[in-house]
């Protein structure tokens, strides 16, 4: 980050020039984040498969992880995430996929990658990475929270990403989104706090 300050005098007035810039080089932070923590950062490519719609994406570590998009109903999608190149796996849902699995168009720009499904469509714009759910309508129902950033550019809640333990092996993943002011968060598992989660950081075990 370079600061530059300029002091003038004119008509017997001092005149206070503060110009900031934060160059492309400095690394980006995220306010309390513990040891070993990593978020994605960006999307280079992608592919699409039996699985589902696959994201490369580039950590803050500068390593790929792979984020898995895969419909399992019209209104419900499944996110997976896929570290080091490890086998996607396959875990229960709470629905049962109904039918034959529903198509994906996805087209793609020098800023975002767009899969439309039946009724909801994924955004994920590239860098930086954020990804965001949009309704018939066009409407965004979903938005990760990349830019709530301190006054040094210092990331306020942790975006997608997964936290390390010393040995190397992912202990957590965290995700921040973004909620309107009309909206409420309910559930989450039993917990000793308001039953309106909004606001809250919440662990899942």
């Amino acid at each position: 980050m370079n600061l530059g300050i300029t002091i003038d005098q004119a008509f017997g007035l001092y005149n206070l020039t503060i110009s900031c810039s934060i160059g492309a080089s400095m690394t980006r932070t995220v306010v309390n984040a513990p040891e070993g923590y990593e978020w994605i950062e960006s999307a280079q490519n992608w592919h699409l498969g039996a699985g589902g719609l696959a994201i490369t994406g580039r950590t803050s570590q500068d390593k790929t992880v792979e984020v898995v998009f895969d419909t399992e109903g019209k209104n419900v999608w499944r996110i997976s995430l896929v570290p080091d190149g490890s086998n996607l796996p396959v875990l229960p849902m709470v629905i049962s996929k109904a039918g034959a699995q529903i198509g994906l168009y996805i087209t793609e720009s020098a800023k975002e990658i767009v899969a439309e499904g039946s009724r909801l469509t994924l955004h994920i714009l590239k860098n930086p990475w954020c990804i965001s759910f949009s309704d018939e309508n066009g409407k965004t129902i979903f938005r990760e929270n990349p830019y709530d950033v301190d006054g040094i550019n210092r990331l306020m809640s942790m975006p997608l990403g997964f936290v390390r333990d010393p040995s190397g092996k992912i202990k957590q993943v965290t995700e921040s989104a973004y909620i309107a002011p009309d909206e409420h968060l309910f559930g989450l598992g039993e917990k000793f706090t308001s039953l309106d989660k909004k606001g809250q950081p919440c662990v899942l075990g």
